[in-house]
Order: structure tokens, then C-alpha cells, then sequence
């Protein structure tokens, strides 16, 4: 999975994906939590969660790949898991002592805070 689909590295030519780019961290995963993840970056703007886009990303989603019974399930998870991982992992890696080279600058912290977990938290989907 690409783990990482977001505006800067998808392009689209007259409103039509047409190339991904970025591929420094792929993984071996449930593509259930690349889904999530590409709804989080894409239907999280100013605190607030994009239910009429994420429709759509779900429907182009489903016309390639049908999911499954499970990953349908764990959809809801999996969106909650995709925001609060990368907002704690900015925050991990701008204090840990583990990685000195690596800063994130406190501004993109405070995106990550303002945006995806303010998002999330009035997520207006229920399983």
C-alpha cells in the first residue's frame, strides 16, 4: 500500500487522477488502512470531515476493488487509527531523542491538531 495519498502526491489532469507519486514508504498492509488514509488527507479541510468527497473516493475506490465484508467493518477504525497515528507520530518524532535529525516543524504539528484530529473528532459517520 502507498500509505501516503494526499494531495501532494497525487496528480490529476482535468479533475481526473492521473498518476501517484511518492513512493519512499510503501508497506505490506491492509489496503483497508490505505483507504483511510487517503480519506484523511483528502475530506480533512479546516477541522472539518468532507462526506460528499469521501462518497467519492469510496465509490472509485470500490469501481477498482471490492472490499471485503472485514475491511468494510473496519473502515470506521481504521479512519480513526490513520489521524491519530500520524498526528502522534509528528508529535513522537519533533521530541523524541531517538531521531535527533528529524524536526517537524511546529506549524505542520498544529495543521495535524487543528485539521485531521479536530476532523476526526466530529467525524460524522457511525459505523
Amino acid at each position: 500500500m502507498h500509505i501516503d495519498l494526499k494531495p501532494e502526491n497525487t496528480l490529476f489532469v482535468r479533475g481526473r487522477l492521473s498518476g501517484v507519486v511518492d513512493f519512499d514508504n510503501p508497506y505490506t498492509g491492509p489496503l483497508i488502512l490505505d483507504l483511510a488514509n487517503t480519506l484523511m488527507w483528502f475530506c480533512s479541510s479546516k477541522g472539518v470531515f468532507d462526506v460528499a468527497r469521501a462518497r467519492t473516493i469510496c465509490r472509485a475506490f470500490v469501481s477498482k476493488r471490492i472490499p471485503t465484508p472485514a475491511e468494510k467493518a473496519a473502515l470506521f477504525d481504521a479512519y480513526h487509527y490513520a489521524v491519530l497515528s500520524h498526528v502522534l507520530m509528528d508529535i513522537y518524532l519533533e521530541y523524541s531523542k531517538d531521531y535527533p535529525s528529524i524536526r517537524i516543524p511546529e506549524s505542520y504539528m498544529l495543521w495535524g491538531v487543528d485539521n485531521l484530529l479536530s476532523a476526526e473528532q466530529r467525524f460524522p459517520l457511525t459505523r
